[in-house]
């Protein structure tokens, strides 16, 4: 009856040791990734805008670089929330930049906006400067401080949540 007992406790125990171990590990990876983060330059922007125009120089508290796709569908799910967000945070110019677009979905959501935003362009077909930045998950958000120093990266739902637009307004 004991041996039955300890060996459970046993087992148990060596579980959470495992996943003690398993989750320190990948809390490490994680924060060795993320302290390389910072080092993110604001990058060379050399396409021109299909839509809208590159901000004056210093107008913005913050900017904001937004990688998506046409054919991801949260990128798709969450577009119309990004334009509110957009609409309602004047003092943030974004840059949404689809790394691969098809031209009818991008002229819909255009057509969506209406009126054009001072604090908006789309850039379209920048694989490029997807790399450069590390991204490798759509959507994805730089955010930089009107000096164009890095702060911040979202990435999926919190693009579109309460800590994007903290993140805006701090």
């Amino acid at each position: 009856m004991y041996s039955m007992k300890y060996l459970i406790l046993l087992f148990v125990a060596l579980f959470y040791v495992v996943i003690v171990v398993v989750e320190k590990n990948y809390s490490l990876q994680y924060m060795a990734n993320y302290a390389n983060v910072p080092s993110i330059e604001f990058p060379k922007l050399d396409k021109a805008p299909v839509w809208g125009q590159y901000p004056e120089a210093n107008l913005f508290k913050k900017h904001a670089i937004h990688f998506w796709a046409t054919w991801c569908p949260t990128c798709m799910a969450d577009m119309p929330k990004l334009l509110e967000i957009i609409k309602n945070n004047s003092q943030v110019f974004f840059y949404l930049i689809s790394i691969e677009s098809d031209r009818r979905v991008l002229k819909k959501i255009i057509e969506q906006i209406k009126t054009p935003l001072a604090n908006l362009c789309f850039i379209e077909g920048a694989p490029e400067l997807a790399n450069r930045m590390n991204t490798y998950k759509f959507p994805e958000n730089h955010i930089f401080n009107e000096r164009k120093e890095y702060e911040q990266k979202l990435i999926g739902s919190d693009i579109v949540s309460d800590k994007m637009i903290n993140a805006l307004l701090q």
